[in-house]
């Protein structure tokens, strides 16, 4: 009834749940990994001549690479695969988020168990996708917290 209220049914209500479910972790994961930076590379590029965005974008960003990389990652997974939240905010079929769409369609028919895994092998391609494409910064982004030096 208070979200009815608020008019955060549907997509602004999960948008914004969403956002900040993912947003503590992923600021503090970035923070942690902007603060391990040496400050030797931000002095050097003050006397190269950069201000404070050019400093960020050239010399922190790519720096934290590894750490986007997983933030990106668990973001990702995060969103894709909220089942209680999606099933409670979501009144509209057409608004419902892949795996509660499933969920329905498995409710409301009787379907075959191998059409139903099928379409759950084809569901789970794109965050396979998102993983192979991202493997990389992923490892590199694990293994920086193990590093010395």
């Amino acid at each position: 009834v208070l979200l009815n209220k608020l008019h955060l049914v549907n997509r602004a209500g999960y948008v914004l749940a969403m956002t900040n479910m993912g947003l503590s972790l992923s600021i503090y994961l970035l923070k942690t990994f902007f603060d391990q930076l040496p400050r030797d590379l931000e002095d050097a590029a003050c006397i190269d001549g950069c201000n404070k965005f050019q400093i960020w974008w050239n010399v922190g960003l790519p720096l934290v690479a590894p750490a986007l990389a997983v933030v990106i990652i668990f973001n990702a997974l995060n969103v894709w695969n909220e089942f209680v939240l999606a099933s409670l905010l979501f009144t509209e079929d057409k608004l419902m988020p892949l795996q509660v769409g499933l969920m329905e369609f498995y409710n409301r028919n009787i379907i075959q168990h191998t059409f139903l895994m099928a379409s759950l092998t084809i569901a789970a391609l794109p965050i396979i996708l998102l993983y192979l494409r991202m493997q990389k910064q992923i490892i590199k982004g694990i293994t920086a917290g193990a590093m010395v030096g």
